[in-house]
């Protein structure tokens, strides 16, 4: 066993990042429902916006690594913008709290399964 633990992480990371393919689109469509509302938000921006915070908090309740808990926001970040999901700008703060159970929760099942299946 001669391999670095910065190239094991790697490999892990890339390993996430192929098994992530297409995988949150339901529960993006489920947490962002079609809304007819003016001027409504995209979900892509709820991610940019807290993005930081999202990835401290899941790391420090999941024990996941910084880089996949990056995966899986990006990931979803991607597909929320991919599939133009919006919500209501007074809906913010619920969003927010939704967006934060979701993202434990694939890093959970990340972390205890070590993939990702949705």
């Amino acid at each position: 066993m001669r391999i670095l633990l910065a190239e094991l992480y790697g490999q892990k990371a890339k390993r996430l990042r192929r098994a992530a393919q297409g995988y949150v689109d339901d529960k993006l469509r489920e947490l962002f429902p079609a809304t007819r509302t003016r001027a409504p938000v995209p979900a892509a921006e709820l991610f940019r916006r807290h993005h930081p915070g999202l990835v401290k908090r899941t790391v420090r309740y999941t024990e996941l690594e910084e880089e996949e808990v990056e995966a899986i926001l990006r990931k979803l970040e991607t597909r929320a913008s991919s599939l133009k999901l919006y919500y209501p700008r007074t809906q913010g703060r619920e969003k927010t709290m939704d967006t934060v159970a979701l993202l434990v929760s694939l890093a959970m099942e990340y972390a205890v399964s070590g993939r990702l299946t949705g």
